[in-house]
């Protein structure tokens, strides 16, 4: 479970068509080959950098650390 703000903080809107949020999950999505636990990684370093630090998605989660899990497969 990947939420795009930490427990009692708000979402930003951003300036663009999508939050930052949005934009960043979008982006880093199509990465192929990027293990989900680690493009959630990317997801909130991309936030937070995009909201000067004013934003810190945050993530719960019991997937199995014996196996990574991929949205879209290496080439």
């Amino acid at each position: 479970m990947v939420y795009a703000a930490k427990d009692g903080e708000t979402a930003l809107d951003g300036q663009g068509f999508n939050s930052p949020f949005a934009e960043a999950f979008v982006k880093n999505l199509q990465t192929p080959g990027l293990e989900v636990r680690r493009m959630f990684d990317f997801v909130r370093d991309d936030v937070m950098e995009a909201t000067q630090r004013r934003q810190k998605p945050f993530s719960y989660g019991s997937i199995s650390g014996r196996q990574d899990f991929y949205f879209v497969a290496a080439k």
